[in-house]
């Protein structure tokens, strides 16, 4: 990298809306808002033993940033020697040592903190971000699926309604709206679901539990949160299933599902079916064109359940590993 043209500095807060910037000149259709981008990082600070560094690289002649780097550790897959990595450069910056100077940055981050190895992801159909990740030396390891359904060509044939089954059962559906959105007790139980339900999910590294803050951050209080649109289903007094959506900021005719889950000891029942049902029927009377979900390639459950409601794939993201040593560099 040429240093008389740019500049490496941390990150400050009004580099935010340079990082939306460069996502969006890199992949429009994932974009994200600055609101988003700002709460995300305010997750990853909730924890404070966890890692969270980002640099910016600026261009001395204008002052912009053109290009960001992160170092972090989110909770859902914690290790205190293994990060997250991610390296964003504008598109009229490239191939000119950038993106190669932030990842050695931020591997002497990870160094110092006597770390073992990287995680990374990009999207399967950016050759250069492939290729970056590639000449670092980082093995694929699994895929991640975006798929998309078209709300106008919905098809409930193949998902009938179980309500009146599920309430034969003993089993109550509602919504996070209708149990109230801010009663700690129904968050509380919200948590307890998400614990239980998220520890067989399939991730890079192993479960870890999320703080109680962290999964209302995530899951309840995000600018795209929506009460109406977090789908429950109660045995007594506890929350057993939930099936969540999200708007998505950046496009207002699209809500992506969130989380879904079923607490292990009622799965098989359909109740993970009967909320994503209720969730794409609320999507289309609400509006909204598109529902997108995403989809680890190795949860073949998931997956089955949502190609029946017609969601097709548009967008691979592939995930790998990479060991460090602490005799490595950066070539």
């Amino acid at each position: 990298m040429d240093r008389s043209a740019y500049l490496v500095r941390p990150f400050v807060d009004s580099d935010f809306e340079a990082e939306v910037r460069i996502d969006r000149e890199i992949d429009p259709e994932h974009a994200f808002t600055v609101e988003e981008v700002r709460h995300w990082n305010e997750i990853l600070n909730l924890e404070p033993d966890h890692a969270n560094v980002k640099f910016a690289v600026e261009e001395r002649q204008t002052g912009e940033a053109v290009g960001y780097g992160s170092l972090a550790q989110p909770s859902f897959n914690y290790d205190p020697r293994w990060f997250w990595i991610w390296v964003a450069v504008g598109p009229a910056h490239r191939r000119r040592g950038i993106g190669t100077e932030l990842f050695a940055r931020l591997e002497a981050e990870a160094l110092a903190r006597n770390g073992l190895g990287f995680w990374g992801s990009t999207r399967e159909q950016d050759a250069d971000g492939v290729r970056f990740l590639e000449r670092r030396g980082f093995r694929v390891l699994r895929k991640i699926w975006q798929s998309r359904l078209d709300l106008s060509e919905l098809d409930f044939s193949a998902v009938p309604d179980r309500s009146i089954p599920l309430a034969r059962e003993g089993f109550r559906l509602s919504t996070l709206a209708e149990e109230g959105s801010t009663s700690p007790e129904i968050r509380q139980r919200l948590y307890r679901l998400s614990q239980i339900s998220a520890a067989d999910i399939p991730r890079l590294g192993t479960f870890h539990p999320v703080s109680f803050d962290e999964f209302v951050a995530l899951d309840l209080d995000a600018p795209g949160s929506m009460p109406e649109g977090l789908f429950l289903a109660c045995k007594g007094t506890e929350v057993v299933g939930m099936s969540s959506l999200e708007r998505a900021l950046a496009r207002p005719d699209t809500v992506q599902v969130g989380y879904t889950g079923t607490h292990p000891e009622f799965r098989g029942r359909g109740i993970g079916t009967e909320l994503k049902r209720r969730a794409a029927l609320f999507a289309r009377q609400s509006g909204f064109r598109f529902l997108l979900t995403g989809n680890d390639s190795l949860n073949r459950a998931i997956l089955k359940i949502n190609h029946r409601f017609g969601f097709r794939p548009d967008t691979v993201w592939i995930q790998g590993d990479k060991s460090l040593a602490p005799s490595s560099g950066v070539r």
